[in-house]
């Protein structure tokens, strides 16, 4: 499996992970910290939020998210419970995939 491009994004290097399992080209994922926790969100809704945030005449600085964190280990979980297979079967844990710099837990504060 190639490694550039969208594939270093979690969401993106899942679901072609997943899909090249499933055509048989592959028989693991092999992925980083999955403890890490991320504010996922929805990108149509984030564009509308997007463009919300341009159309008032008084402008202000805004954060865009859910709120809420989820672990890296529940989008896996949760992909491969969607098309039926058992993710401790798939994926394995490489060490060159983990991030030296990289945040344990990143959550959005939306309230405003």
């Amino acid at each position: 499996m190639n490694h550039h491009g969208g594939e270093k994004f979690f969401p993106r290097k899942i679901t072609q992970g997943i899909a090249a399992i499933l055509a048989g080209k592959e028989k693991y994922l092999s992925l980083g910290n999955l403890n890490a926790k991320r504010d996922w969100g929805f990108s149509p809704e984030y564009v509308e939020c997007m463009w919300r945030i341009l159309q008032p005449e008084k402008h202000d600085n805004y954060v865009i998210g859910t709120g809420e964190i989820h672990s890296v280990q529940e989008f896996v979980n949760a992909a491969f419970v969607y098309i039926g297979l058992e993710a401790e079967e798939h994926v394995r844990i490489d060490q060159k995939y983990f991030r030296p710099t990289e945040v344990e837990a990143l959550q959005a504060d939306s309230r405003k």
